[in-house]
């Protein structure tokens, strides 16, 4: 998930990007930030050298928060840690930092952007897998405010925009929950994981019903491992 990046988002995490150089404002062909700090592979980076990468490689989309809208673009900081499961037991807990950045929003939806950085690969933007969904109305009553009769897993996408993020200050774990519409009475909610300094997808749960209640129905499960068949 985290190596399948983007050309866009690339862009901030080149090698490049730590380089010492100076270049004017707005040209973007031949910009590589500057900052008198670096990072190695013990230390994670200087929040401003990430929240420039972060303006760089989100202008367009996170254009509301980078103009100092909904509440700017300074990050939330997140110190975490995990074991990993390829460690010895005796092994210490390994670095995590975690930044949340604002983004954009809109009557009842705000977007947030992650990036995160650990001592095995350095500071990468965080892409967050969902399962995609198709559902199906009763026809008669009109698209979208008739009854469900179907809601179809259609496969699995993924994005670095999170929905109505919220970080658990202790685990890291990562709760989205996007509202179809204002009222909640259709939505979706995932929540994801760290672990083995990556983010991945526990549970997603859909309420495509827009019945004024709020019923959201299970469609991926994973907070029990899930042992796969092998042919025999």
């Amino acid at each position: 998930m985290r190596r399948t990046l983007s050309v866009l988002v690339a862009v901030s995490i080149a090698p490049a990007a730590f380089a010492q150089a100076e270049n004017p404002p707005g040209e973007y062909d031949s910009y590589v930030p500057t900052t008198e700090l670096s990072t190695t592979a013990e230390t994670p980076p200087d929040t401003a050298l990430v929240r420039r990468l972060f303006t760089l490689a989100f202008t367009e989309p996170c254009n509301a928060a980078i103009d100092g809208g909904y509440g700017g673009s300074e990050p939330q900081v997140f110190d975490l840690s995990y074991k990993g499961s390829y460690d010895e037991p005796d092994a210490a807990e390994r670095k995590f930092r975690l930044y949340q950045f604002n983004c954009n929003g809109g009557a009842y939806n705000f977007s947030s952007v992650f990036y995160g950085w650990d001592e095995l690969d350095g500071l990468q933007p965080i892409s967050l897998p969902a399962p995609s969904v198709m559902p199906t109305y009763d026809e008669a009553a009109g698209d979208g405010d008739g009854k469900l009769t179907r809601l179809e897993l259609t496969g699995m996408t993924a994005s670095f925009l999170a929905t109505n993020a919220e970080v658990d200050t202790k685990t890291g774990t990562i709760t989205s929950t996007a509202y179809w519409r204002g009222i909640g009475d259709a939505s979706s909610t995932g929540v994801w994981s760290l672990a083995d300094g990556e983010y991945r997808l526990v549970t997603y749960d859909v309420d495509a019903s827009y019945d004024g209640e709020v019923n959201q129905i299970r469609v991926f499960d994973r907070s029990q491992p899930e042992v796969v068949a092998l042919p025999d």
